[in-house]
């Protein structure tokens, strides 16, 4: 995968789009040091000073998933992301694809289209790690959790070895996508890594909070939430969001 290196971009998604506008074909990636207006999971702040933290994204044509496929991309991402790192550290998952470990958020995955006219062309994934230093989110809208960096736990640890196994992550989920295994990896490797599998969760969803106990995921990843022994209740990604 060829992989293009900025000093400071407003986001790496942007670029990656930028890119595309430019006529590049995917699949390719985008690495900066420094973002001056990264943004994450629903529209949150990411916040992208350190240029020893990973800001990563890549871009991907459309054509290649199903209609379901392209948050299992994601999802599938983490987990090879994961296992990668967990002879050093046992990171953990938070659905549908944060990075945590001991109740701290390390990374996570922010998934965004692009549009060709009127159609979707390319899926665009960017990926932020915090390496060497971990954010304040005291002004951060939802900064209702804390943040970590890996060197708090791994003071060795690299930049280049971290974005070695990011890049090396995506290059297996395009490998299981190929090989249509998806659903066969995630539902062997979730619960191995699922912050709150088994756990009490809140769920945000259409403006209404569900409370219940936590079972995973689905085949098609969503989260599946034991609201009592008649109920169960399955959510998308797109439209739902745990409260911490």
């Amino acid at each position: 995968m060829r992989v293009f290196f900025f000093d400071s971009v407003i986001s790496t998604n942007n670029e990656a789009v930028k890119l595309i506008n430019y006529g590049l074909e995917p699949v390719f990636g985008v690495v900066a040091n420094r973002q001056t207006g990264g943004r994450g999971y629903h529209g949150n702040q990411w916040i992208s000073e350190d240029a020893e933290n990973i800001y990563f994204s890549t871009a991907l044509p459309i054509e290649i998933f199903a209609a379901d496929e392209v948050s299992m991309f994601t999802q599938t991402f983490v987990l090879s992301f994961l296992e990668k790192l967990s002879p050093l550290i046992h990171l953990n998952v938070k659905w549908p694809n944060d990075i945590f470990f001991h109740g701290k958020k390390i990374g996570g995955v922010l998934l965004e289209t692009c549009y060709g006219g009127k159609a979707v062309k390319h899926a665009v994934f960017g990926v932020g790690i915090n390496v060497a230093s971990a954010p304040d989110l005291k002004n951060v809208p939802d900064g209702n959790y804390k943040a970590a960096a890996l060197r708090d736990f791994l003071p060795s640890i690299s930049y280049a070895f971290v974005l070695d196994k990011v890049i090396k992550a995506v290059a297996d989920a395009i490998h299981l996508h190929k090989r249509e295994a998806f659903s066969e990896f995630i539902a062997n490797n979730w619960k191995n890594f699922d912050t709150l599998y088994h756990k009490q969760a809140r769920v945000k969803f259409n403006g209404k909070i569900f409370s219940g106990k936590a079972l995973g995921i689905d085949p098609n990843g969503c989260f599946i939430l034991h609201i009592n022994e008649k109920k169960r209740m399955l959510f998308n990604s797109a439209s739902a969001k745990i409260i911490l």
